[in-house]
């Protein structure tokens, strides 16, 4: 068995959230993929820094991401990615209703002000399971 990330979609960075930090913890994201409505919210993804997904992606995949996106690479004190607005980057994965297959969304947030939060949507790939 192999697995393979595929892109979804090819998406332009979208803000999801620009808003007060008690309004981020109750962030919560419907969206529409594959006639199914899969709902996200700040707590899937907001421990989730994008420099632990290559603890669960085979090398070679996360590099195909990182091919893919725009991301910078920061390594001042440790290592971490950069998206939209210079904010760190974060990701969560959400099974698909449907299918054996699972989601990746990959996020970018961060304080742009004190209190003032901005979440950004930066990518959606569909993993699955080839055999």
């Amino acid at each position: 068995m192999m697995q393979k990330v595929d892109s979804s979609e090819h998406i332009t960075p979208k803000m999801l959230f620009d808003g007060d930090e008690s309004e981020f913890y109750k962030f919560r994201f419907d969206v529409q993929i594959e006639n199914q409505n899969l709902e996200i919210k700040a707590s899937d993804f907001y421990s989730n820094s994008f420099v632990k997904l290559t603890n669960e992606l085979r090398e070679h995949l996360f590099q195909q991401i990182l091919l893919q996106s725009n991301f910078e690479k920061n390594e001042e004190l440790v290592v971490k990615y950069l998206g939209t607005e210079s904010l760190q980057v974060y990701y969560c994965f959400k099974d698909s209703k449907n299918s054996d297959a699972k989601f990746l969304f990959i996020f970018s947030f961060g304080e742009v002000q004190p209190t003032r939060f901005r979440i950004y949507l930066e990518g959606m790939w569909k993993e699955q399971v080839i055999t």
